[in-house]
């Protein structure tokens, strides 16, 4: 499984990945954006299984792309 980490602060972009026990849950693979329209490009390339997204980013705001 992959998962998809979108926030525009990278501090809270690592911790979350330092933080969570990706290998454990089954993740294979954690990719992260600064944005929403680069995190809807990445979900365009890739089989994401999991999005965690901030609400307020610049360009695209986290529920923008949730729709």
């Amino acid at each position: 499984m992959k998962a998809l980490i979108v926030d525009d602060d990278v501090f809270v972009r690592k911790c979350l990945i330092q933080m969570l026990p990706w290998r454990e849950l089954d993740f294979s693979q954690v990719l992260e954006a600064d944005n929403g329209a680069d995190a809807l490009d990445i979900a365009m390339r890739e089989k994401i299984d999991l999005v965690i997204t901030d609400v307020k980013m610049p360009q695209m705001d986290g529920l923008e792309l949730s729709t």
